[in-house]
């Protein structure tokens, strides 16, 4: 049985899900495969896997157009054919979409191809419908964003990883890190920070500007910061694996003050590897509070001054209060690519593949089970 992802591992070095999530299910008996063009359109599959389909907008014109025009084609002769169309809706808008309005176009149109619909919370399902309501249609299933686990290397020594940074003092620790885009909310940050009192704080910034205008308004901000007397350490560049770990080290707190986004697999991550996350207070990410049920995991509408040196005092003190071994076991990358299986498996039930009724539980069945109730 064959999934054609998109995308499947090519993504790796942005984000390891994808590769995690294809080699589970292959661990399961499926072949997950990324076709070029001509193939994409010449070998037939079971299930048609996509992920971020909006992105294909989040180019220049021409080739916006052309991408966009050659998934909705793959997708319509894979669907002729006889494949099922899955969407994992991560985020159900862009980040940063330059055409919103083409994109609610377009995204009609290909939820109109898809035959079934993934979500990595409940909250993430409501919010799709509402935008387009003919996914109340589908069958859907919930599967929880895993865990990156070996995908990311072990974090140097806190010592180790703020001298990386220039990290220096005794002062609680916030950041902003990854690729610093406008929905991330860096001035959000940085303007709460010009409202505190000089060094209550240290904030790191780490990660790369998507493009000059946004970097020159950050530099603004964090030049005048810094000569208010704030300390800010900044690193610029996109950061390898080993860097994220060692900046969620550096950290006593990281900020997530989203503007538009569902979900996180930077909270995720977080979560993980135990650095306390503060988050914009959407409604899957209240999911994501919830099921920690930790203090140092926290939603916020606000991201004012009071509460982030709050949080981050809090977190700088109680930081080894944050045990995240139930989280890590619950949202191994086993149970999100067995409950994928299996709703794939739902959508193709006439094939030898698919469900059967008299399958005895695995181990790992009903780990599932556990996972999902």
């Amino acid at each position: 049985m064959i999934i054609h992802a998109y995308p499947a591992r090519s993504n790796i070095a942005a984000n390891p899900y994808n590769h995690l999530l294809s080699d589970g299910l292959e661990a399961l008996g499926w072949q997950v495969r990324e076709p070029a063009v001509g193939q994409a359109f010449a070998e037939p599959a079971d299930i048609v896997h996509i992920h971020w389909p909006q992105a294909a907008l989040n180019q220049p014109a021409a080739i916006a157009i052309r991408r966009a025009a050659r998934l909705f084609a793959t997708l319509s002769a894979q669907r002729r054919r006889g494949a099922k169309i899955v969407w994992t809706a991560h985020n159900i808008d862009s980040h940063d979409s330059r055409r919103p309005r083409l994109e609610r176009l377009f995204m009609q149109q290909i939820a109109g191809l898809l035959d079934g619909l993934i979500v990595l919370s409940d909250a993430s399902r409501d919010r799709a419908i509402k935008v387009y309501p003919q996914l109340a249609r589908l069958p859907w299933k919930t599967v929880p964003h895993a865990i990156y686990g070996d995908a990311y290397p072990k974090a140097r020594t806190r010592d180790a990883a703020r001298t990386h940074f220039g990290v220096t003092g005794e002062r609680p620790v916030v950041g902003i890190v990854g690729d610093l885009k406008p929905y991330k909310g860096l001035d959000i940050v940085l303007r709460a920070l010009e409202d505190m009192r000089p060094r209550t704080v240290t904030a790191l910034v780490a990660g790369r500007f998507p493009d000059a205008d946004c970097r020159d308004a950050a530099m603004r901000q964090i030049d005048g910061a810094r000569t208010a007397g704030h300390d800010v350490a900044l690193h610029e560049g996109r950061l390898d694996n080993q860097e994220m770990v060692d900046a969620l080290a550096t950290c006593d707190a990281l900020l997530l003050p989203y503007r538009n986004a569902m979900n996180s697999g930077l909270a995720i991550l977080a979560i993980e590897r135990e650095t306390p996350v503060l988050m914009a207070a959407n409604p899957a990410l209240r999911e994501l509070e919830r099921e920690v049920g930790s203090p140092l995991v926290k939603t916020s509408a606000r991201f004012d001054a009071p509460t982030i040196a709050d949080f981050a005092a809090h977190a700088h003190e109680q930081r080894s209060a944050l045990d995240s071994a139930a989280f890590r076991a619950e949202r191994a990358i086993a149970a999100s690519a067995a409950l994928t299986d299996r709703f794939f498996r739902s959508l193709i039930p006439d094939s030898p593949f698919g469900l059967r009724d008299t399958d005895t539980p695995t181990p790992i069945d009903r780990a599932v089970e556990k996972t999902a109730a």
